[in-house]
């Protein structure tokens, strides 16, 4: 079965010529993201040579004089595969501008066993179904893309099923969306020092479960007025943290803690 899809390039830098490394990275990070759902699909981690036989991606068209590409994509599966992209690309847009707005987008999974998610779109009522490892896996490849988006250069790029005419796009107004940058937000938790560097003011600190912040371990910063304090905290298997967390952007946790910047330490 073949699906034709139409990778399209507009804005001011495509009218006559367009930079290489633009088209290569529209084109690179389209075929990561096919393969990644193929993947998810058949419940692989990469590709064996019956998978290279079973699915297969080929440009079969080129118009002159235009930015526009069409591709084939050779699969049994391959109608599935563009609604999974057109479902994971709807979902990340929406967690994206969740993310970029502060909010929390309502996520649950609803089938563990095969690591479904349903997402609550909230202004239009609607819901989105879809695997948490499509999701996780599409993000970093369409955040790649985006970095493409140029004002004065490329401004939109859209891929569009040839047969049904349905498509996904982003364009230069929202790229900032597409760009998630590190946010920082005020914490208080419970946990444990493990270690801590005098001369740097860094270390290593445990979350204990069920708190505003995720458990586990995390790297931290601290003021330098604090070192005694840490020290002194380093003692103790239960003491209130206070600080920030810097987190980035996660499909399903909307932000993962990266680190924390500890401001103060109640024994």
């Amino acid at each position: 079965m073949v699906e034709e899809i139409s990778v399209i390039l507009k804005g001011p830098g495509t009218q006559d010529t367009t930079e290489l490394s633009n088209i290569l990275t529209v084109m690179t990070e389209l075929k990561n993201i096919l393969e990644k759902i193929y993947l998810a699909r058949v419940g692989g981690q990469r590709f064996s040579q019956n998978d290279r036989r079973e699915f297969q991606i080929r440009v079969i068209e080129f118009r002159k004089g235009s930015h526009i590409w069409g591709i084939g994509l050779l699969t049994t599966s391959a109608s599935a595969i563009w609604d999974q992209l057109m479902t994971g690309f709807e979902a990340l847009k929406y967690l994206l501008w969740a993310y970029y707005n502060g909010e929390h987008a309502a996520a649950k999974r609803n089938d563990v066993s095969k690591g479904m998610l349903t997402i609550n779109v909230q202004g239009d009522g609607n819901n989105i179904t879809i695997s948490d490892r499509i999701l996780n896996d599409l993000a970093p490849h369409i955040i790649k893309m985006a970095s493409v988006l140029n004002e004065g250069d490329v401004e939109e790029i859209a891929i569009a099923n040839t047969k049904t005419r349905k498509y996904i796009s982003m364009n230069v107004r929202e790229k900032n969306i597409f760009h998630p940058t590190i946010r920082e937000e005020d914490v208080i938790f419970v946990g444990d020092i493990q270690k801590f560097n005098k001369k740097t003011h860094t270390g290593r600190l445990i979350v204990h479960p069920n708190q505003q912040v995720m458990e586990g371990e995390y790297g931290f910063k601290s003021r330098d007025e604090l070192g005694h304090i840490i020290i002194d905290a380093m003692k103790h298997t239960h003491v209130i943290i206070k600080g920030v967390a810097h987190k980035s952007f996660a499909p399903i946790e909307g932000g993962k803690v990266q680190g924390f910047t500890i401001r103060d330490i109640r024994i």
